[in-house]
């Protein structure tokens, strides 16, 4: 049926807006409770309402890693902890580092594992080598793409966007700044899936790397 809604009316009521979009995607938000973390040497997690905060300390060779499992991204019947990348994806958060260590890296990453470490498998995701942004993805291989820099304690609004059999894009701050093609772009049904958010410093250490990872919001058509 047609709707006789027009222009502003949308904006003045989002009903039609609103059952539009839920009926096209899953719209996922987050929370940042009850995450499996996992840590070595003085790594540590802080938690707030809206963000995972995981740390190194300062002592070499420690880890700070959260993991939660996905649910619902399978849009068949199978496995309710899978992802579907047959379907279209998008993945929103926020994003900040603190304190440099050129020996430090953090992973923000949707992975078929809960561990720490650049993919394996499909997945994608994002790579900071202390303060450098990459974007990574895993189809049939593992291909990464240079971003941008960040600065010391400033947020980013990331925006990741898998298109099924074509690309992934890496979307920071409302630009696209680069994409993955080939066989870097994850297909079909991977099982299981997960969530994980880690940093990981070197063999100096003396540095209380950080990692901040909000507002997390996951878009994924049915």
């Amino acid at each position: 049926m047609a709707s006789d809604l027009k222009g502003w009316d949308i904006f003045r009521n989002p009903v039609w807006l609103l059952r539009n979009l839920f009926a096209k995607y899953k719209v996922v938000s987050l929370q940042t409770y009850y995450w499996f973390t996992s840590t070595a040497g003085s790594g540590g997690l802080n938690i707030g309402p809206d963000r995972l905060n995981p740390y190194t300390g300062t002592t070499a060779n420690s880890l700070s890693l959260a993991q939660r499992s996905t649910f619902g991204l399978n849009s068949g019947n199978g496995d309710i902890f899978a992802i579907d990348y047959s379907k279209r994806l998008e993945w929103y958060f926020t994003l900040a580092r603190w304190n440099s260590d050129p020996q430090a890296v953090a992973r923000i990453q949707l992975k078929n594992t809960s561990t720490e470490g650049a993919l394996a498998n499909k997945g994608l995701g994002l790579e900071i080598q202390n303060y450098a942004v990459y974007g990574e993805a895993y189809g049939t291989a593992r291909n990464t793409i240079s971003l941008m820099t960040l600065s010391d304690f400033s947020v980013v609004r990331v925006r990741i966007v898998h298109v099924p059999n074509s690309k992934v894009e890496f979307w920071i701050n409302g630009i696209k700044l680069g994409e993955l093609t080939g066989t870097a772009v994850p297909t079909s049904v991977v099982t299981p899936s997960y969530y994980v958010i880690s940093i990981r410093n070197g063999s100096t250490g003396g540095v209380d790397a950080n990692v901040g990872v909000g507002h997390i919001w996951l878009l994924q058509e049915w």
